[in-house]
């Protein structure tokens, strides 16, 4: 979308859509009345548009289920190259979409959702938006609805928007200003490039993205110490929450695991003294392991990055993964 005139106006709001039209706003309670309210047969209506819909959709479940039913060559080449972090999200989407399959339908004629459904969960999953409909719903669940003219805002990190239901009217509200003519943005939420990739199928390209974040995995960490033992043993002694790489530099566990992993005694410190290290810490033993996790990192991206571009397949899900890991060699390099 792009400002017609300066943006915000005097009230502050980008968009104000009244919440009890049910072309602006399609909750599922909605989606359920307006379906059972179709005299027409549902396949025959739908399937001129469906017949005409792009067949190059940018939804990573979408993309996979595609290439499973109509190029299974290429996925199988796929999976093997990607880091594991990218494998298991891909992965663990696939398998949440297999769990809604099962539940719609009680005796599916196909373990796999065919393209079809993988393709509308895609868009519910893509483009819903939570909204505070109390008034016309009780839990979460139904405080979910599909609104048209969101999916004509982009996504930018830098913008901060909020939505409010007043008086039966949903407002869009944003602190950024536009001019005449300049693209008018929305922000999906603190969320790194893997998440964007898989959730809405795009990522912010260039080191751009201020929430991007790497999670290093157990088997770069091992690879990096070479002792299991001890690896465990500090991974159970800490209960730790998250492990993290950004561009401001390693989360504080990390700082914890490094310390301990890289000192000269066999045994872990007491945890009095790992929690008396300050996040800033920079010491021999923890740049030392910093310093071969980023070097073990960065060959890991690439290697994927040499490894997917080489394939003799052209795709936006490839040109998608290249981004994807052309922007964490970025996050790598400036922690370096």
């Amino acid at each position: 979308l792009v400002a017609r005139k300066p943006l915000p106006s005097s009230n502050g709001y980008l968009l104000s859509i009244k919440v009890d039209d049910p072309r602006l706003v399609l909750t599922p309670s909605r989606s359920h009345y307006l379906l059972n309210q179709c005299p027409c047969g549902f396949n025959e209506y739908w399937k001129p548009t469906i017949n005409k819909r792009a067949q190059d959709p940018q939804d990573v479940l979408v993309l996979f289920f595609f290439h499973l039913k109509f190029n299974p060559r290429m996925i199988s080449t796929l999976q093997p190259l990607l880091p594991m972090p990218l494998a298991f999200a891909v992965k663990s989407r696939t398998e949440r979409m297999h769990r809604a399959y099962r539940r719609l339908f009680a005796n599916p004629e196909s373990f796999d959702p065919p393209l079809d459904f993988a393709w509308a969960w895609s868009v519910v999953n893509s483009r819903c938006v939570y909204v505070n409909l109390r008034l016309w719903g009780g839990n979460n669940n139904e405080n979910i609805a599909i609104i048209p003219f969101f999916d004509f805002f982009n996504h930018s990190p830098d913008v901060s928007v909020g939505i409010e239901v007043t008086d039966g009217v949903l407002k869009v509200k944003t602190d950024s200003s536009y001019q005449i003519g300049e693209q008018v943005f929305i922000n999906y939420g603190k969320h790194d490039n893997l998440f964007l990739l898989c959730e809405y199928g795009f990522c912010i390209p260039g080191g751009k993205n201020p929430c991007d974040v790497i999670y290093p995995t157990f088997g770069n960490l091992l690879s990096i110490s070479g002792s299991t033992q001890k690896l465990n043993l500090v991974l159970s002694a800490l209960q730790l929450p998250s492990i993290y790489l950004t561009m401001e530099g390693p989360s504080y566990y990390l700082i914890l695991i490094l310390f301990t992993l890289f000192t000269s005694d066999e045994t872990i410190p007491p945890l009095g003294v790992l929690y008396s290290l300050d996040e800033d810490d920079r010491s021999p033993s923890v740049q030392h392991g910093l310093r071969l996790l980023l070097n073990h990192l960065l060959e890991e991206t690439e290697k994927a990055l040499e490894s997917v571009t080489a394939l003799d397949y052209y795709h936006a899900f490839i040109g998608l993964l290249s981004i994807l890991f052309l922007s964490r060699r970025v996050l790598l390099k400036s922690t370096i």
